[in-house]
C-alpha cells in the first residue's frame, strides 16, 4: 500500500481498520493491520487480528510466526510454541521460526527442546547471534558450560556490542569456575529452576 511505503502508518492503519470493519477484508489486510498494531505496541489487538487472519489463511507461515511473537510477548509462551512450530512446519527454511521457538521453549524451561530448536535455526542461518546466545543459555542450563561459553563467544564475534550475550557469557564463565554444575555430561531436569538468572532472548522480528 502506498501509505505504508511512504511511511504514513496512521493513514494506512485507518484504511485497514475501515476494511476490517466492513467484514470483507482479506487475510492480508488483517495481517498488515496487525503489523502496524505491533509497531504501535498494541500487542493484544495484534494477536486478535492475526488469529482472524489465520482463520482466513491457515497456511500463512509469516502470520503464524507473528502470532507466536505476540503470544510470547503477552506471556503466553505455551501457545507461542505451537504457533512457531506451525510456522516452521509450513516453511522449514525459516530460521526465525526455529529461533523464536527456542526462545519460547526457553521461557517454558524446556532446555533440551530449546537447544534442538536453536540447532535447527543454526542449520538455516549459522551466524545468527540471537540464536547463538540462546543456545549458550540452553547449554549452560543443561550443564555444558564449555560449550555454552563457545556459543556465547560466537554470538559476540557476530555482534560485539551485545549486552545480553555478554551477561550470559559472564554467567557461564562463573558457572565453569565454580565447577558445581558444569560437568559437560550431567543434565538437569527441564523443569528444575536455574540457580542463576538467565537473560532471555527477544522474540521480536
Amino acid at each position: 500500500m502506498q501509505q505504508i511505503r511512504a511511511g504514513q502508518y496512521p493513514a494506512a492503519a485507518e484504511l485497514y481498520r475501515q476494511a476490517v470493519s466492513r467484514g470483507d477484508a482479506s487475510a492480508a489486510a488483517y495481517s498488515n493491520l496487525a503489523a502496524l498494531e505491533i509497531q504501535a505496541h498494541r500487542i493484544e489487538s495484534a494477536a486478535a487480528l492475526l488469529e482472524t487472519a489465520l482463520q482466513l489463511a491457515p497456511n500463512n507461515a509469516e502470520a503464524w510466526l507473528n502470532l507466536g511473537t505476540v503470544q510470547h510477548a503477552l506471556g503466553r509462551s505455551r501457545e507461542a510454541v505451537d504457533s512457531f512450530r506451525r510456522a516452521a512446519a509450513l516453511k522449514p527454511a525459516m530460521a526465525k521460526a526455529y529461533a523464536n521457538l527456542g526462545h519460547a521453549l526457553q521461557a517454558e524451561q524446556d532446555w533440551p527442546a530449546a537447544l534442538e530448536a536453536y540447532r535447527q535455526a543454526l542449520q538455516q542461518q549459522p551466524h545468527y547471534p540471537e540464536v547463538l546466545s540462546g543456545q549458550g543459555v540452553a547449554l549452560r542450563e543443561l550443564g555444558h558450560c564449555q560449550a555454552s561459553i563457545a556459543s556465547l563467544e560466537q554470538a559476540l564475534a557476530q555482534r560485539a556490542h551485545y549486552p545480553e550475550a555478554m551477561n550470559n557469557l559472564g554467567l557461564s564463565l562463573q558457572e565453569a569456575g565454580s565447577r558445581k554444575r558444569c560437568t559437560g555430561s550431567s543434565r538437569r531436569s527441564p523443569s528444575a529452576p536455574s540457580s542463576r538468572r538467565s537473560w532471555p532472548t527477544s522474540a521480536w522480528p
